[in-house]
């Protein structure tokens, strides 16, 4: 067993790649509500933020599938640090600025590539403090103790 599998668990896995769907689909419509004065809050109602989850779930999956994928080659090789968390979403979050918003305009401001690559940070970051983080809690699994004899 990979020392990464026994510092969490399956359900811990699932609920950072559930996070991964949400969070990004809830940033982007946020952010679209704060540069775009025309638009109102009201217009939407109160189903904000399932248009969010909605807009993510079906529009971020081929990104989160790749990051996905190049966190399992990360945590197949013991590298599942904080800083490749960090950086696997800042990629993700170029990669999705340079394929959605390919003029680098959002909202008719100049600001898709360090959005992106902010919320692909906060992302990959929450990804791993939700399937990493937090070690303490986890019921520790220590090895038997071995003497050493000269």
């Amino acid at each position: 067993m990979s020392r990464s599998l026994k510092r969490t668990t399956r359900l811990r896995v699932v609920l950072a790649l559930v996070f991964a769907f949400v969070l990004p689909g809830l940033l982007l419509g946020e952010a679209y509500y704060l540069l775009d004065p025309s638009v109102g809050r009201e217009e939407t109602g109160p189903g904000f933020a399932v248009i969010g989850v909605v807009f993510g779930f079906f529009l971020g999956w081929p990104f989160v599938l790749g990051a996905a994928v190049a966190w399992s080659i990360l945590d197949s090789l013991e590298r599942h640090f904080a800083w490749t968390a960090a950086l696997v979403g800042v990629l993700t979050g170029l990669a999705v600025s340079a394929y959605a918003f390919r003029n680098g305009m959002f909202q008719t401001q100049p600001v898709a590539y360090p959005l992106c690559a902010a919320i692909g940070l906060a992302t990959g970051l929450g990804v791993w403090w939700i399937a990493y983080g937090r070690q303490s809690r986890l019921p520790v699994k220590l090895a038997p103790k071995t003497r050493l004899v000269l």
